[in-house]
């Protein structure tokens, strides 16, 4: 980054402006241009640029939950009426087949369960590849 110190004409610019920022117009190029403080700069830039990147990884309950539901599935829809209902996993363990979701959570519940501990599936026939998500353009180019 350059730095250059202010024309008289700039700082008098800035002092009447006061908290405002300042336009400026280059008459050779034909570009405007905003002139604010460092500290305003650095509240606006933030804004603009992405933050930390998320973190994305699966809990290791969640994982372990999901590759015991896959391990299950195709036992599970060898018997019809399970077909569309829920199950919930905690790792290894499947704690409750149930008709509505809300069941199962209530299950998990009750047994004291964090959210980052057990996993809920509609047993039915998927892949155990994860679904591509299409993130905003966005997100892709930074």
């Amino acid at each position: 980054m350059s730095r250059a110190g202010l024309t008289p004409e700039q700082r008098r610019l800035i002092e009447e402006a006061g908290d405002q920022p300042v336009r400026l117009e280059d008459p050779e190029l034909h570009e405007s241009y905003v002139l604010i403080r460092v500290d305003v700069y650095d509240r606006v830039r933030e804004a603009f640029e992405p933050g930390p990147i998320l973190d994305l990884s699966v809990p290791e309950g969640i994982r372990r939950s999901r590759d015991a539901f896959f391990r299950d599935l195709p036992r599970m829809l060898e018997d019809r009426k399970l077909r569309g209902q829920f199950v919930a996993y905690h790792g290894e363990e499947r704690v409750k087949i149930a008709r509505s979701e809300p069941e199962v959570i209530r299950e998990c519940l009750r047994r004291g369960l964090r959210p980052d501990e057990y996993d809920i599936f509609v047993i039915r026939s998927q892949s155990p590849e994860p679904e591509e998500v299409d993130y905003p353009s966005a997100w892709r180019d930074s």
